[in-house]
């Protein structure tokens, strides 16, 4: 379940092309492989035709994991991927509001291992609890399994 998308975004550990390469040794080894965050949790939305075009022909995995929450987003996902005329979406964005991370801030120890586990360098200690900065999150999600009390939620 490699993490790759058009922009590069939420890879932890290089470049997309250095993940293109590990996806496409792992492929010829015989491996089944589901691309994750093809649209970079959300942050691809404006770009969400050609990311998921770039995800089914480029990536070199064998499917594509969604994450979808509405069903709006189900029936504009289904006809995009079914080659079907796409639902009208006046917004253009397939259904989706925008996404954010929201902290439960009465719930957070301060512990900081979101900040630590942030690629993006997003996450903070804030005087009360953990805080989030929107314009460098790239809501890849790596800091809400990091979190014990499970205080980040993506919204």
């Amino acid at each position: 379940m490699p993490i790759a998308n058009l922009a590069g975004m939420g890879i932890a550990d290089g470049p997309v092309g250095a993940m293109l390469e590990a996806i496409a040794e792992l492929r010829s080894a015989g491996k089944g492989l589901v691309l994750m965050k093809a649209l970079a949790g959300g942050a691809l939305i404006a770009r969400r035709e050609e990311a998921l075009r770039w995800a089914r022909e480029r990536s070199g995995c064998h499917a594509v994991a969604v994450g979808m929450v509405s069903v709006a987003e189900a029936e504009y996902n289904l006809a995009l991927f079914g080659g079907e005329p796409l639902p009208v979406d006046p917004a253009g964005r397939g259904g989706l509001a925008a996404k954010r991370l929201s902290i439960l801030g009465h719930l957070c120890q301060r512990c900081g291992r979101c900040a630590e586990r942030c690629p993006a360098g997003a996450m903070r200690l804030g005087a009360k609890c953990a805080e989030s900065d929107a314009a460098k999150c790239v809501l890849c999600g790596y800091c809400i399994p990091a979190c014990e009390r499970f205080c980040i939620r993506m919204v």
